[in-house]
């Protein structure tokens, strides 16, 4: 149930449905939750910032990004830090905070360069994202 939320999630906002979206990513989160699966958490948390950030929605966007570099580094899942620095940096960005914002983004590089030279899981949202 819950990457069946997570990939209809990502399937609205391809369309740009981000109510959809959004909806069908808390969902994922609460399935999540009740699990205890922190993966699955993280994961959530990379898609609902995403989905902040399209819909301009900075605090929020800000909020859970930062959620997920925390739950990210505390489970050592580099993939989700380096999609939630990003996403911070996005936010950053977009309230004029470049300086803040590019150090984040430039460590959100190089976690994806080093998954890439280490690993075969898919990329990381920084890695095709450029």
């Amino acid at each position: 149930m819950f990457t069946d939320c997570v990939a209809l999630a990502l399937t609205h906002l391809a369309r740009a449905e981000v109510s959809a979206a959004r909806t069908l990513a808390e969902q994922a989160k609460s399935i999540a939750r009740s699990l205890g699966d922190r993966r699955a958490d993280a994961l959530a948390d990379v898609a609902l910032a995403e989905i902040h950030v399209l819909a301009g929605r900075w605090n929020e966007a800000l909020d859970t990004a930062e959620r997920a570099i925390s739950l990210s580094r505390r489970m050592g899942s580099r993939r989700f830090e380096a999609d939630g620095l990003m996403f911070k940096a996005i936010c950053l960005h977009a309230r004029g905070n470049d300086a803040e914002a590019l150090p984040l983004l430039e460590r959100a590089r190089e976690i994806a360069q080093a998954r890439r030279e280490t690993t075969s899981d898919p990329p990381s949202s920084c890695a095709w994202r450029r």
